[in-house]
């Protein structure tokens, strides 16, 4: 079996390097302070979007949703030269590798035609709803509930409960939160509404 990778993976690889270096700005060490400070998530929106211009934001998305159908190990390469170089795609390293894809798979028609387009074009930072208060994780104790109201209605759905997450959250406009039951509906919405804060936790 050949573990090298071939002239072609080789080629997409020196892209994105060759990319990195061409926009990547000369004091770059002191803005990369992690995907979810400020300063990186400001020079995301606008690398992001050079990203998508050049193929090299979502290549391995379906086309119909901004991709190119490239193979799994094309994301790996992608993903490894982004973490190499500090993550300059801030937190939107999530809507490449989970939250479109999860759209894409559960979301409705409504939420896929108002979501993903402006993810693939590098518009948007969301970030994931995975925990409550005194909950860490416990899935037993969550307390969010997703309940359908109408089953006629497909967004027919009343949520309860907190949500906290551990994704990058100042800097972001949505958030994707998971209800605790598996068959629960999956839920949008926006971070900046006047039932939603955002804080930082010690660490």
């Amino acid at each position: 079996m050949d573990f090298q990778w071939d002239s072609e993976q080789q080629t997409f690889r020196r892209a994105v390097r060759d990319f990195l270096a061409a926009h990547l700005p000369p004091d770059w060490e002191s803005l990369a302070q992690g995907p979810g400070s400020e300063s990186q998530a400001a020079f995301a929106k606008k690398f992001c979007a050079q990203l998508a211009q050049a193929g090299l934001l979502v290549p391995h998305w379906p086309q119909r949703w901004g991709g190119r159908d490239a193979d799994p190990w094309t994301a790996f390469i992608l993903a490894e030269e982004m973490w190499a170089a500090g993550e300059p795609r801030g937190g939107q390293y999530m809507n490449v590798n989970w939250i479109g894809p999860t759209l894409m798979r559960y979301g409705s028609q409504d939420q896929q035609a108002r979501y993903i387009p402006p993810m693939a074009r590098g518009e948007t930072i969301w970030c994931q709803g995975f925990s409550e208060p005194e909950a860490g994780s416990d899935l037993a104790s969550l307390r969010t509930r997703a309940e359908r109201t109408d089953r006629a209605i497909a967004s027919a759905v009343r949520r309860s409960g907190p949500r906290m997450q551990g994704t990058p959250t100042r800097a972001s406009c949505w958030l994707e939160r998971l209800p605790d039951a598996m068959a629960s509906p999956f839920s949008c919405f926006p971070c900046r509404r006047p039932a939603s804060s955002c804080g930082r936790f010690p660490v």
